[in-house]
């Protein structure tokens, strides 16, 4: 959940109230898991009956729901009703409020084998959610932005440099860094091993270069021309990293959809298993 938190900070132009409604959800449902983690011995909530019983209902519901979202993308006839965007703050909405409900539904606690299952089940499945919205965020513009191109985020690279071109041009040595940067960061490369390892410390090296950029402009142009480019300096640099880390993410979130699915049958399946094993038995 923190992590949708963290992710409105770059949400889209398009949405950005949307945004900010979903980063607000989770905080809220953030205090109340925690409220009630905290305060899970003195409730009086029960599975079985009343207000406990209602939020399970309501639970299993949500999480149902978000199958929507799905249906949406894939169902022609679905297609013209509302925005996608829209669709997706819902999905994201449903998938906050469906687990805390789901939580408050058990205590906190572990019952049954059965509803163990189901609980552990939809856990999982509510991690990788917010792991896939983390991911979603890398190669987007935004939460509810449009899908990056590695050429779009090349190209605002390029127009960031070109913000303080003329500051490199009086100094030679802090280009020459930024060229080394771009270099590494940009080209082309073929093993496994060595994607990942750029991938890894890719992060660590832009700090490095910027501080060493800012360090020479200090010491060539002075530091009242530096505060004049700090700015469009780390976000050059912060360009450049998200273009060349874009592929990387983009296979992060394909393999992300091939084990969400997964978790998302087990979870209703145990679901379904766990409401038979209630009313039945």
């Amino acid at each position: 959940m923190l992590g949708l938190i963290r992710a409105t900070r770059t949400g889209s132009a398009l949405g950005p109230r949307r945004a900010v409604g979903v980063a607000l959800a989770g905080c809220a449902c953030t205090v109340s898991i925690l409220w009630g983690f905290w305060t899970r011995g003195e409730s009086d909530l029960t599975a079985e009956e009343g207000l406990g019983y209602g939020l399970g209902v309501a639970g299993l519901a949500m999480m149902v729901a978000l199958l929507l979202y799905s249906l949406r993308k894939r169902v022609r006839i679905l297609r013209n009703l509302a925005p996608l965007g829209l669709w997706f703050e819902v999905h994201m909405m449903l998938g906050l409020l469906g687990p805390t409900a789901i939580l408050f539904h058990s205590n906190f606690s572990l019952g049954s084998l059965n509803s163990s299952v189901a609980l552990f089940c939809m856990l999982f499945v509510a991690g990788s959610g917010v792991a896939g919205r983390f991911i979603y965020t890398r190669i987007h513009h935004g939460l509810l932005g449009q899908r990056a191109t590695a050429g779009g985020l090349r190209q605002g690279a390029s127009e960031r440099r070109r913000s303080f071109a003329q500051a490199l041009d009086r100094c030679p040595r802090a280009a020459d860094e930024l060229d080394r940067f771009e270099s590494y960061a940009l080209r082309s490369i073929g093993g496994t091993w060595e994607s990942i390892q750029r991938f890894a410390t890719l992060r660590y090296r832009a700090h490095r270069a910027r501080r060493r950029s800012e360090q020479i402009i200090a010491e060539d142009l002075g530091q009242m021309r530096l505060q004049e480019f700090r700015v469009d300096l780390a976000a050059y640099f912060q360009a450049v990293h998200r273009a060349s880390q874009l592929g990387g993410y983009e296979r992060l979130f394909s393999m992300w959809h091939a084990f969400h699915l997964p978790l998302c049958l087990l979870l209703f399946a145990s679901a379904a298993a766990h409401v038979v094993a209630v009313h039945l038995y």
